[in-house]
């Protein structure tokens, strides 16, 4: 996390050399931004190697050395959980992305209240984001020894945790909006505008929490493609489309980025109704069958007696 900051602080002095040319260094406008992204990102990898092969609590585990060849049916194993989760991110991100591409024939001031509006709730939905990446790491934890009641109860406390935040997000977004936009920019349509689509960023929130922390679960269950199809299907058959259809067409009368939004409020209710019952069905099959820690413990208990009686 720390590195990741300083790799932010990197790309942010590369900004400002590169779009306006500080320092004796030819401004690129949007180029340099790119440019700057590049640095930040290259330094932050640096960042991480030097540290992973310096840093004592990774001495242990041979980073560095000892390579081997690759064991293909482990690469494999890895492939299959990997390229689902890749393909789920593929899928959500292209279609919020792809909403600033469908909307350009609205013009400039819906492409950028889009932009704002899709920014910050964006940095809201990482706090969630954070708390399903260790609800994976914790449910695997659980289910490693065989304790499927405890992965259970850690991916329902994980969710009931990510819907208290989204509570907490919504009255911020709500009365907070006006002041929100006036960050970004200083017109006053594109404020209006991004202020309007600050409804639907609270309106989801609740939504949004559920299907991410929910994924999070169902990795550390190592269930992955379930999660990528139920996104693919929820954005690309039903979102985008309802959103282009009520974006360019309407019930009565074009609806603009609006409509376009409802699609993705649309979507993200389906995901969400979904993964949370994938991870229902799935939590429930295995809690029976898995025995706790405190019963694992008195079964090995009660052979090591057997064992001393003989």
């Amino acid at each position: 996390m720390v590195l990741a900051f300083v790799g932010l602080g990197v790309n942010t002095l590369f900004n400002w050399l590169l779009i306006w040319g500080h320092w004796g260094l030819p401004a690129l406008g949007g180029a340099g931004c790119g440019w700057a992204t590049a640095i930040g990102m290259w330094f932050a990898l640096l960042a991480l190697v030097i540290w992973t092969i310096f840093s004592p609590a990774y001495r242990d585990f041979y980073l560095w050395h000892g390579w081997s060849w690759p064991h293909w049916a482990s690469q494999w194993r890895l492939l299959k959980i990997g390229l689902p989760m890749g393909g789920a991110a593929l899928a959500e991100v292209g279609a919020f992305s792809s909403i600033a591409v469908l909307v350009g024939r609205f013009g400039a001031v819906q492409i950028a209240a889009h932009q704002v509006a899709l920014n910050f709730s964006s940095i809201i939905f990482m706090i969630p984001m954070g708390l399903s990446s260790a609800m994976t790491i914790r449910v695997g934890q659980m289910l490693g020894p065989g304790d499927a009641r405890a992965a259970r109860r850690v991916a329902w406390t994980g969710i009931a945790l990510g819907l208290l935040i989204a509570l907490t997000a919504i009255p911020i977004i709500l009365l907070g909006r006006q002041a929100i936009v006036t960050i970004y920019s200083s017109n006053r349509e594109v404020q209006q505008l991004a202020a309007n689509l600050l409804l639907f960023a609270a309106i989801w929130q609740l939504v949004d929490a559920a299907q991410v922390t929910g994924i999070g679960a169902l990795r550390g269950y190592k269930i992955t493609l379930a999660p990528m199809l139920l996104v693919f299907v929820a954005f690309w058959l039903f979102g985008i489309p309802l959103g282009a259809w009520l974006g360019y067409t309407g019930i009565t009368a074009p609806m603009g980025i609006y409509g376009f939004w409802i699609g993705l409020v649309t979507g993200l209710i389906l995901i969400s109704l979904g993964i949370v019952l994938v991870l229902w069905k799935v939590a429930n099959a295995l809690a029976p069958k898995g025995s706790t820690a405190a019963l694992e413990y008195e079964r090995l208990l009660s052979c090591e007696k057997d064992s001393s009686l003989r």
